[in-house]
């Protein structure tokens, strides 16, 4: 399943499955058969986590953004036992964010980086964003994958300033 939810990464954007209520019946019009990510990308469409564009195009090429990336990782399937009450036991009734101020209590990913962060995937930017909308660099992917699937990340290596590389080390030995 780790290698299915690479490849697909690693080359496409993701449209998932919480932007409309069923999966399209039919693969995607631009991901053709010949494609070598057509199997994975079915997979995850077959399983309700991709479901595409409302014109029926999986746009392949797109990069995918920091909010939609973990809507995908928090997902039931990758994440187990989710919690889709995480705004509100995190926030007060007259709060307008959950946990950074450029994610909007209301906004569709807020329940996904609430999880993120309660689950301490993400920690955000030292400014104290999130950033949603930014495209989610490999690195960053690498931290959320690497603790989603509670890959032995080695912390007994002394800190160095690239605090991403005991995440990418973990995926390259793999």
């Amino acid at each position: 399943l780790l290698a299915v939810f690479c490849s697909v990464f690693l080359f496409s954007s993701l449209a998932l499955a919480a932007e409309l209520p069923n999966s399209p019946q039919e693969p995607f019009i631009d991901v053709s058969v010949s494609s070598p990510y057509y199997e994975a990308v079915e997979y995850l469409r077959t399983n309700d986590i991709l479901i595409g564009y409302m014109d029926g195009t999986f746009h392949p090429n797109r990069r995918i953004t920091r909010a939609d990336f973990l809507q995908l990782m928090t997902n039931n399937l990758f994440l187990h036992g989710r919690e889709d009450s995480c705004v509100l036991e995190n926030t007060t009734e007259t709060a307008t964010t959950v946990f950074f101020p450029d994610v909007p209590k209301n906004a569709a990913f807020a329940a996904d980086v609430c999880v993120a962060k309660t689950n301490d995937l993400v920690h955000g930017y030292l400014d104290g964003y999130f950033r949603p909308q930014r495209p989610v660099s490999f690195v960053e992917a690498a931290k959320v994958v690497a603790r989603v699937f509670a890959l032995d990340v080695r912390r007994d290596k002394p800190p160095t300033d690239n605090w991403y590389k005991i995440y990418v080390d973990v995926l390259a030995s793999m």
